[in-house]
């Protein structure tokens, strides 16, 4: 047997050399959950070194990905806000652009409890999401006032970027696993590219 995965695709082979049967599944990336996938490491280890067996195996990966959040949706949307308030103070930002880009950043993050949801929302989540954050910048600096609206607005879409997903693609690339790198990196070229999109 033989096996080949990229983010979009799983391929695999059976049976002997010159009589191969291949069969290939087309996946759709999910979002990066750190939690599952180190539960989900552990789980493999145990049965590639056969403290558990296959079966207990495949039962504990059901349950692994079954298994809610480990935080509410109210503190995750909190974390957006947090965030995004923090970039700004990074950024150089004073006190009315960290208030924005904290009210931002929360909108944000009950947009992606919605987006959750939805599925054809999903799809458009961040170039959607930074058009509303770009015009929801621009009115706050007409009404209240002087507003570094760019920096007000990269501190609102900061939790957007695809961070983890870049810095992976580069680590596959350096290593040569190209297909898996380059995937990565397109995708992640496309969420930079709609973000654009949506602030311009």
């Amino acid at each position: 047997y033989q096996f080949f995965s990229t983010p979009t695709s799983i391929m695999a082979s059976f049976g002997p050399v010159g009589r191969h049967r291949t069969h290939m599944l087309r996946i759709v990336p999910g979002e990066v959950d750190l939690a599952k996938l180190a539960d989900l490491e552990h789980v493999s280890i145990d049965v590639a070194q056969g403290r558990m067996s296959p079966e207990d195996g495949i039962a504990e990966i059901e349950r692994v990905v079954a298994a809610p959040p480990p935080y509410g949706h109210a503190l995750t949307t909190l974390a957006y806000g947090l965030a995004s308030g923090a970039a700004c103070q990074f950024l150089g930002g004073g006190a009315r652009e960290i208030a924005v880009a904290t009210l931002l950043g929360l909108a944000v993050g009950v947009l992606a409890l919605v987006a959750e949801r939805h599925v054809r929302l999903g799809r458009v989540f961040e170039p959607l999401a930074a058009f509303l954050v770009s015009l929801a910048t621009i009115a706050f600096a007409h009404l209240a006032g002087p507003l570094l609206v760019i920096v007000a607005t990269i501190g609102g879409l900061v939790v957007l970027l695809p961070g983890l997903t870049l810095t992976t693609a580069i680590a596959e690339l350096a290593t040569r696993n190209l297909a898996s790198g380059t995937a990565r990196l397109s995708g992640a070229f496309m969420t930079f590219l709609g973000i654009t999109v949506g602030v311009a």
